[in-house]
């Protein structure tokens, strides 16, 4: 039973839903509870329940995700050209994946275009031939192939067979580098629905299986894949970065072997993903300006007399635009992935946005706006904006501004200096 929704939207049980899968399951139910306790949601999803059953509100991430008996596809807004451009662009993949296969009709959904950009990579790796290497091999053999290993010898015992401990270093593709790929198409392979996408990824999980061999795959192998790429390797940088993009949003425990067990799900945040595509498009569209990200206010607090848990906290705008000539800060941004011009403004991103503008602009005595960019939805709104009054002092600029990035992102690849302009606010 699958649930298909769109990010912010809502099913819930009733007895005229469009949902009728939801109809008496409650959050008692032993596979509910059971997949809840043993993988916490936070926020990314919210399961509750009403007098018919169950209600599931999707929240700002997107993905798949097995809750129970209850499959849930969480489908972003964007439309699927615009999405496979903005997501290979945000993610840094658009050198390798140019554009996505028309032979694949894909229905919008994250968890889909991701698993289709591991089977991409996987067979341009393929086509171009895959890495191989020397891998040091410890075994009992005969004939004798390297050296004897002495001390494994001394630990046997008395011989009992025709053959030695030998130590040598194998030419074979069973490295490091092709496990990963590997275990990306299983992961893949697990999370799509797409039944002719799962079934071209089941044939390349064959086929690379065929020169290594599965393994465990944790933060510990992606790590130490990524010390040791060199630049034999370095095509294999974007595939791997898929790998662990698939991995760290797919909820599995270190006890899991990619290819084998039944997945928890995936669910990415698209609030990472928009501010990503707008910090990228702004640094390579605004040619006189300098583009800083996460930029720390390492001075606004001070502790005087504290305690054990009592820390300065050190704020970090998404963005900090300034000229290139005279390094004047133009803007201090920050990226929300929700619909300000529909919704209510919650207090929390308004005292934020006042603390940067507060901070910042007290540092050349002159207002430096907050500026919020925010998807458009339905089309382009006007700016919003409010002014904070500080007795005594200037008034501040506190700006909402919508941006339409999934225009920008059908259109990547084309100067687009002046949409960036707007976005940054430059006259």
């Amino acid at each position: 039973m699958e649930v298909c929704l769109q990010e912010w939207r809502k099913a819930a049980a009733g007895p005229e839903s469009p949902f009728p899968m939801l109809n008496g399951l409650y959050l008692e139910d032993s596979t509910i509870r059971r997949s809840l306790e043993r993988h916490p949601l936070g926020d990314r999803l919210r399961v509750s329940e009403c007098r018919h059953g169950l209600v599931i509100e999707a929240r700002q991430h997107v993905g798949v995700l097995q809750l129970g008996p209850i499959r849930v596809r969480i489908q972003p807004k964007m439309p699927t050209g615009a999405l496979w451009a903005a997501v290979t662009y945000a993610l840094g993949l658009d050198e390798i994946i140019r554009h996505a296969p028309v032979e694949l009709d894909m229905a919008g959904d994250f968890a889909d275009l991701l698993a289709l950009m591991m089977l991409q990579e996987s067979e341009r790796l393929w086509r171009t031939g895959i890495q191989r290497g020397y891998r040091e091999t410890n075994e009992w053999r005969q004939p004798l192939r390297g050296r004897p290993d002495v001390v494994a010898l001394a630990r046997s015992g008395p011989l009992t067979e025709a053959a030695l401990p030998c130590r040598y270093h194998a030419f074979t593709a069973d490295i490091i580098e092709n496990q990963l790929v590997l275990a990306g198409l299983g992961l893949a392979r697990q999370l799509t629905g797409h039944l002719p996408l799962r079934s071209a990824l089941h044939r390349a999980h064959q086929q690379w299986s065929t020169v290594c061999r599965r393994v465990l795959l944790d933060r510990t192998l992606l790590d130490r894949a990524d010390r040791s790429r060199n630049r034999l390797t370095a095509r294999y940088a974007g595939v791997h970065r898929l790998v662990r993009l698939l991995y760290e949003q797919s909820g599995l425990d270190d006890d899991h072997t990619a290819g084998t067990d039944v997945l928890p799900g995936f669910l990415w945040n698209m609030a990472s993903l928009f501010e990503r595509f707008v910090a990228r498009f702004l640094s390579e569209n605004l040619p006189d300006h300098e583009v800083l990200t996460q930029e720390k206010l390492r001075h606004l607090y001070k502790v005087i007399r504290g305690g054990p848990s009592l820390k300065a906290p050190r704020p970090r705008p998404d963005l900090v635009i300034r000229r290139k000539r005279d390094r004047k800060v133009i803007g201090v941004f920050d990226t929300k992935y929700r619909d300000l011009w529909a919704t209510k403004l919650p207090r929390e991103i308004l005292y934020q946005l006042s603390v940067y503008a507060l901070a910042w602009s007290e540092r050349g005595g002159e207002d430096v706006p907050a500026i919020v960019l925010y998807p458009a939805v339905g089309g382009v709104h006007p700016d919003m904006e409010m002014t904070l009054r500080v007795r005594g002092a200037t008034p501040r600029q506190i700006i909402l501004r919508s941006v339409d990035w999934a225009a920008a992102a059908s259109r990547l690849g084309q100067p687009q200096v002046e949409v960036a302009e707007r976005w940054a606010g430059v006259t």
